[in-house]
């Protein structure tokens, strides 16, 4: 994201955490499942992120969609302004300015797993807890499967990299032995 982008998307987040402080998580979903709509339709895309339609065709749609899907009067008023401004094609990157804003909040943070296979529900468990206590914090990880590794985990989480695989570990154990390749 360029840093304009951000730095503009960062403020709308503020605005819109603003609007709902006790009731952000309603405007998340909602937002979530508008964001859903619109990765969904090049059509909707078209309407809402260009200037081909004028502000009021884009509200009307924009209305109609939102009072469909139950959004919060918050989110309703909001999206219109990001609409009026000409702004509604940085509307992921807010997304993922408030989706920052609330993980601060809740004292939570995102991370990412890779590994070579699926983990099962007891695996992510673990692992979870694991750095929750490390961390001190909620963790929420997403999770990609990496066909480069052998075995075990690369968890990237905090601005950290723990490389928990066994291509590093191998790694470590050739350095200790003194064998190089």
């Amino acid at each position: 994201m360029a840093f304009e982008t951000q730095k503009i998307s960062q403020i709308y987040a503020k605005a819109l955490f603003g609007l709902a402080p006790d009731g952000y998580k309603s405007v998340y979903k909602s937002l979530q499942e508008f964001l859903k709509l619109l990765d969904g339709s090049q059509d909707l895309s078209l309407v809402l992120c260009t200037e081909v339609f004028s502000a009021e065709e884009r509200n009307k749609v924009l209305g109609k969609i939102l009072d469909t899907l139950g959004a919060t009067p918050e989110l309703k008023h909001f999206l219109t302004f990001v609409s009026d401004k000409g702004r509604f094609n940085t509307i992921q990157e807010i997304f993922l300015c408030f989706e920052q804003e609330m993980y601060q909040k809740e004292n939570t943070i995102c991370g990412q797993v890779s590994s070579s296979t699926d983990l099962n529900s007891n695996e992510v468990s673990q692992l979870t807890k694991a750095f929750e206590t490390k961390l001190n914090k909620k963790v929420v990880f997403s999770f990609k499967k990496n066909s480069d590794l052998i075995g075990g985990v690369v968890v990237d989480v905090g601005g950290m990299t723990y490389d928990l695989s066994i291509q590093h570990k191998l790694k470590k154990l050739r350095e200790e032995l003194g064998v190089y390749h």
